[in-house]
């Protein structure tokens, strides 16, 4: 027998038309994903995929192989699901959530779901993968994107704007009371380039040109650049709202409204984990958490 890694493999590769979104899916390099399908190639004798363009397409052989395979591989999937996620006693929970609003928003209330339910053991994944639902041990995945995950259920937890945000001192020393104060002060931003311009558009501020912006390529980063006084952050709502709620930051010109953002979060579960008492009940609280906090949509 060819070994099962290198056929799972060539699967996710015939099934993509393409080594570096098979790698992704399979959680490694795409350097890995070339070994194991020529290895496999080798093992039997013939080339299982050629180069056309930017894709990468199935022999002749190639396709009898992925005609067999990728039914069985489905199944393998169907049944791995439904017997890590057939637990109608189970007190555990698996969460995946990217690590901004894990730490910004998840983190500092996750204390009021274990006093709520102090026999679950619950296990948080801070990560940007996207996670496979059928194959990994994750009861429910929250990410932010355009609410495009086939295959799995999904509901849309909270939209988002971008507020200018900043310390009450930082505030009152630069004194920003109008917009165009902005271009005395450090502009922070996330890896969002052109949002603090589509801001400066919004409040009618185009002339404004920034002393200087510092972008930090993860949004806790730039929340805490702002707590720390460097500078007036544009930030999401989603990830300053405890800080706004305590007075550590203050919102700037709150007679403008938040600049729309074109993503939102979104709760995903697979079709077996939608069934769990303790998924639907970690669902209802964190619904519930972003609607104390002012933030549904």
């Amino acid at each position: 027998m060819p070994s099962l890694n290198a056929l799972w493999t060539f699967d996710s590769v015939a099934r993509h038309g393409n080594m570096t979104r098979a790698a992704a899916e399979l959680n490694v390099t795409q350097a890995a994903v070339s070994h194991q399908i020529r290895r496999l190639e080798e093992e039997l004798g013939y080339a299982l995929f050629r180069r056309v363009g930017n894709r990468t397409e199935v022999t002749e052989q190639g396709a009898a192989w992925a005609e067999q395979l990728t039914p069985l591989f489905a199944r393998l999937r169907s049944v791995n699901q439904k017997l890590r996620h057939s637990r109608p006693n189970a007190r555990s929970l698996s969460v995946s959530i990217i690590p901004s609003f894990a730490t910004r928003f998840l983190v500092p209330r996750m204390g009021d779901f274990s006093r709520r339910y102090p026999d679950v053991r619950v296990q948080i994944d801070a990560t940007e993968r996207m996670v496979d639902l059928d194959l990994e041990k994750v009861d429910v995945a929250i990410r932010y994107g355009r609410g495009r995950y086939p295959g799995v259920h999904v509901t849309r937890l909270l939209g988002d704007g971008f507020v200018p945000v900043c310390t009450r001192a930082y505030a009152k020393k630069h004194r920003l009371g109008k917009v165009e104060a902005l271009g005395a002060v450090d502009l922070l931003q996330d890896d969002y380039p052109d949002a603090w311009g589509r801001w400066l558009e919004l409040a009618g501020a185009t002339n404004v040109t920034p002393k200087r912006t510092v972008e930090y390529t993860e949004s806790s980063m730039l929340v805490e650049a702002a707590l720390l006084g460097q500078g007036v952050a544009l930030a999401r709502v989603s990830l300053v709202s405890n800080e706004l709620r305590d007075g550590r930051l203050v919102r700037l010109f709150t007679k403008l409204p938040p600049l729309p953002c074109e993503l939102a979060y979104y709760v995903l579960i697979s079709e077996f984990a939608h069934s769990q008492p303790i998924v639907a009940a970690f669902v209802r609280w964190i619904t519930r958490e972003v609607e104390l906090a002012g933030l549904r949509d």
